[in-house]
């Protein structure tokens, strides 16, 4: 396989990916959520996943902690598709994360 750079891709996305918890119901206060959901979150991770969606060839280019949720966030990218080989994992880096609320619209917000 040729080296990352010499690859030709639709997209090549940069930036953070990070472990939303999304809540079991919408309409709850965070306090009253009993059960979470993980997925991978962060803007520029969630383009790559859908560039792959729709049959386009994307790489994400990123740093993530050297921990569960980081090998999560390359094995959740790897298979939707997405090339990974640009993801660094560190291990003075966190895996970051975001627990997502929904009201009763579906509308989000984000802690």
């Amino acid at each position: 396989m040729r080296p990352l750079e010499q690859r030709a891709f639709d997209v090549l996305c940069v930036g953070e990916a990070l472990v939303d918890f999304l809540p079991d119901r919408k309409g709850r206060r965070l306090r009253d959520v009993e059960l979470w959901t993980r997925c991978p979150g962060g803007s520029p991770a969630n383009v790559a996943i859908g560039v792959s969606r729709l049959s386009g060839r994307s790489a994400f280019l990123g740093v993530v902690g050297e921990d569960e949720l980081g090998y999560f966030l390359r094995e959740s990218l790897a298979g939707e598709g997405v090339e990974v080989r640009g993801l660094r994992h560190s291990p003075e880096a966190r895996t970051g994360i975001v627990f997502v609320s929904l009201d009763e619209a579906g509308e989000r917000s984000f802690t």
